[in-house]
């Protein structure tokens, strides 16, 4: 707001409603901008949350678990070479 974006909000009540007009290429799942009860936050002082929101954004792009991709990739390299036999 303090760069001048106050008009925005006179067409738009919330950034959920915004963004998807900015936007409109990317999924924004509305879903996510609705303010939860404190009770339901993910605390960020727990190492648990944080590997959850990562696992979950890891998930979303399809990452694999650190670790796995070299080990995927020497299976692969070995199902090559019994096949070439």
């Amino acid at each position: 707001m303090d760069q001048g974006g106050h008009p925005l909000y006179i067409h738009y009540s919330s950034l959920g409603e915004l963004l998807p007009v900015l936007y409109p290429e990317f999924d924004w799942q509305p879903q996510r901008f609705v303010d939860k009860p404190r009770s339901t936050r993910l605390s960020w002082h727990s190492v648990d949350n944080h590997r959850k929101v990562v696992d979950g954004i890891g998930k979303q792009l399809g990452i694999i678990q650190v670790g796995e991709r070299e080990r995927e990739r020497e299976r692969e390299r070995e199902r090559e070479r019994e096949r070439d036999l």
